[in-house]
């Protein structure tokens, strides 16, 4: 297995859609190679994130919020 054929498969793999012989050469392959399984790793969160995204609440920090705020109170007086 090389890095660009487990790009190829890395949706299919984080799906559990490969045949299990597949499966073992991209596990062997990503305990050797760090970026790929760094790649998967990512993918894997990115899932669970675009699936769960409608129930994670993220709140702003105040100073963010204030700032925001002020830039927009700008904007507004422009136009």
């Amino acid at each position: 297995m090389d890095c660009e054929k487990l790009r190829d498969l890395v949706s299919d793999f984080v799906d559990n859609e490969l045949l299990d012989d597949l499966c073992k050469d991209i596990k062997a392959h990503l305990k050797t190679c760090r970026d790929c399984e760094v790649h998967v790793d990512t993918v894997r969160h990115t899932i669970l994130l675009y699936k769960t995204g409608s129930d994670v609440k993220i709140e702003m920090p105040m100073h963010a919020y204030t700032q925001l705020e002020a830039m927009l109170a700008k904007e507004y007086e422009k136009s």
